[in-house]
């Protein structure tokens, strides 16, 4: 093993034509500049408590196995790229995957910086493939984050109890492989996801785009498409959450329930001025999927959904919209051309137990 290490360096080395490079490991801070790239981590990596690491423009760090860069109590994670100079978190090869970036109750900024390729497959549980938020703050803008995957929540990014502004970036190809979240996943914090493209994520659960748990705050101005979920939620799922999800393109989503939005759990989230369109479920609520909730949807455009009717379970409802033991309010909404192979509802379809309000 350590035989092919060296050769899988010195072949790195070779390749990328470096006559030298910055080897790191443990305790980190201070500063990273581009003039000692690339750095090469060799171990798990730590900012001490109280600590503060500053990541200039043009840096390139790879790392050489599945290593983490650890930010722990009161430490500071600063890494401000620019647009002509972006700072990089990736790995030797695509073979190899890091651990993503942790911040345990200490805060992160990052900004013109590419993550590629990491995995976690290990803490609480095994969540947040790119990074992971825990009792934090975290100001993610003009990322990209691709092909991660998180063993359980959250592909790219998982938040808990955290408050997380993440804006302006691109968040595709990741994978929530046995949990929810594709893309992002945020359990009872406070959120502002603005203005991203959120694009080909997929949850093996709920939530192929975006899950909120226990969340509030604002989803909008997002291009959320192309997501998929095994169960619920391709675009979006909101459980116990009350964001404000207004002015994004949530269009060509699929799940089982809830191709675009699936609103459950008691959720109450303002739905407006989005344009859900040709989304597909497979049982109920190609566009919009109401479940124990009371959101409020209003001046949307929800055209184009559509249920295959191939589930077959327990029938399949509302091409538009579906309302399961639910009092939404739904006005001023354009919901046009949505279709249902299956059962009940081209447009819209409220069960016996709803109570909503057009």
């Amino acid at each position: 093993m350590k035989k092919l290490f060296l050769f899988s360096l010195v072949s790195f080395m070779a390749i990328y034509g470096i006559a030298a490079a910055t080897f790191v490991s443990g305790d980190i801070s201070g500063g990273w500049t581009a003039d000692n790239n690339p750095y090469l981590v060799l171990g798990d990596l730590q900012i001490p408590q109280d600590s503060t690491l500053t990541i200039y423009p043009g840096v390139s760090i790879y790392f050489l196995g599945n290593y983490e860069l650890n930010v722990n109590t009161a430490a500071t994670l600063v890494a401000l790229g620019s647009e002509s100079d972006s700072i990089t978190f990736t790995t030797i090869d695509t073979s190899v995957v890091w651990g993503g970036i942790k911040i345990h109750s200490a805060e992160a900024y990052l900004s013109f910086c590419r993550l590629r390729n990491g995995k976690a497959t290990a803490y609480n549980p095994y969540s947040g493939g790119a990074v992971f938020c825990d009792h934090s703050n975290l100001l993610l803008t003009n990322c990209t984050i691709n092909n991660h995957i998180a063993s359980y929540n959250g592909g790219a990014i998982y938040c808990v109890s955290s408050s997380v502004v993440i804006s302006s970036s691109i968040i595709s190809g990741n994978l929530s492989f046995a949990g929810s979240g594709g893309a992002i996943c945020c359990d009872s914090s406070s959120i502002v996801i603005f203005n991203n493209t959120i694009d080909e994520n997929s949850a093996g659960e709920y939530g192929g785009g975006i899950c909120c748990v226990y969340s509030s705050g604002e989803i909008s101005e997002n291009n959320i498409i192309n997501n998929t979920a095994d169960n619920a939620g391709g675009g979006i799922i909101c459980f116990h959450s009350d964001p404000i999800i207004s002015n994004n393109t949530i269009n060509h989503n699929s799940a089982i329930n809830g191709g675009g939005i699936n609103c459950c759990g008691h959720s109450a989230p303002t739905v407006s001025g989005n344009t859900i369109g040709n989304n597909s479920a497979d049982s109920s609520g190609a566009g919009i999927y109401c479940n124990y909730s009371s959101p409020r949807i209003s001046d949307n455009f929800i055209v184009n959904n559509s249920i295959s009717g191939n589930y077959g379970l327990s029938g399949s409802y509302g091409g538009g919209i579906y309302c399961y033991h639910s009092s939404p309010r739904i006005n001023n909404n354009t919901i046009a051309n949505n279709s249902n192979s299956g059962d009940y509802g081209g447009g819209i379809c409220c069960d016996y137990y709803s109570n909503p309000k057009i």
